[in-house]
């Protein structure tokens, strides 16, 4: 489901739930938001060995 928000478009999907009314609405994540993060935590290892390796 695409909605509109700030000129640009937002995917969400249809989550069941046990309460009413018995959906609720959860974001979906781009493509982008995953490279992203993935590049971040990929970089916050990196940061890290070379840490390591300075120290040791």
């Amino acid at each position: 489901m695409a909605i509109p928000q700030n000129y640009e478009y937002a995917f969400s999907r249809l989550k069941c739930t046990d309460a009413p009314p018995y959906y609720m609405l959860v974001a979906v994540k781009s493509a982008e938001d995953l490279k992203k993060e993935s590049l971040l935590s990929k970089g916050e290892a990196f940061q890290n060995d070379i840490k390591a390796a300075v120290k040791g």
